[in-house]
């Protein structure tokens, strides 16, 4: 529930000071109801360059509150996604507190001036450079990021170093041990996976799959070998036949079938862990 509430007050943050911003920026002043506190700490000299500082510093803090929704709706998972999140936060707070101070060393260094003073073509370059800065930025980190969350490990480079050996066939190696919740059977768990036959052929992978573990949604070698997994965990997977699909296989059209008796490699990312 605090999640719902603290995600509510970064939009309404973020809702409130962006537009904001993008209006001083837009008409490079100050509103005029900008008096006493609300114009507090800057000077009496509000030229169109404090204006714009202003604005940015605005727009970059509103744009900060509502990415930030995004690491606070997924917690407690701690994915790429949301460390790239809080990464780009983290970089628009930055700056917009660096646009800010700059606004009111300015509002006191620089002589009063008519408005228009600072040439608009100057003005909208920089505002075109730093718009051009943050976007890249904060796009090629969710890029980044989303890439590294659809692929959680790769068949081909992963290290098989002690693999753990079951009765049943079952093997498994953690990749990355994680620190949260571990997954027990009756719990509901949140995994992200990629599927390949031991030949190196894909089948599948998932992104975000939802389930309860232990009753028999996944097939068997899956079921059993989430067991004891922590939430941030990825672990490899190598699934005999008989805890897989068996000597029916599966045929699919279109798509990769399963042969019959076939192994599998399953790298699996455990997200999250309910009731």
């Amino acid at each position: 529930m605090w999640r719902v509430v603290g995600a509510v007050v970064l939009v309404l943050c973020g809702a409130s000071t962006l537009p904001f911003g993008a209006w001083v920026i837009a008409k490079r002043r100050l509103p005029s109801w900008m008096k006493g506190l609300w114009k507090w700490p800057l000077g009496d000299n509000l030229t169109p360059e404090v204006a714009n500082f202003q604005g940015w510093a605005g727009v970059l803090v509103g744009a900060g509150a509502l990415v930030a929704v995004i690491p606070v709706l997924r917690l407690p998972d701690r994915s790429a996604t949301s460390r790239a999140s809080l990464a780009i936060v983290v970089l628009f707070l930055l700056v917009g507190v660096v646009a800010y101070v700059r606004s009111i060393v300015l509002s006191y260094r620089t002589r009063a001036a008519p408005s228009g003073s600072v040439a608009t073509s100057t003005m909208r370059g920089e505002t075109a450079l730093a718009v051009g800065l943050v976007v890249g930025l904060a796009m090629g980190a969710l890029l980044t990021a989303g890439v590294y969350d659809a692929f959680p490990g790769d068949a081909s480079s992963a290290s098989q170093t002690t693999p753990l050996p079951r009765g049943d066939g079952l093997q498994w190696t953690d990749i990355r041990i994680g620190s949260g919740t571990a997954a027990t059977a009756g719990k509901v768990v949140k995994i992200k996976y990629t599927i390949w036959l031991d030949d190196g052929t894909r089948i599948d992978s998932n992104n975000s799959f939802t389930f309860t573990l232990g009753k028999g949604v996944v097939i068997k070698g899956l079921d059993e070998g989430l067991v004891g997994m922590r939430v941030g965990g990825v672990r490899w997977l190598t699934i005999p036949p008989d805890l897989a699909y068996g000597a029916s296989g599966i045929r699919a059209t279109p798509g990769p079938s399963i042969p019959p008796d076939s192994t599998l490699v399953v790298v699996v990312a455990l997200l999250s862990v309910g009731a």
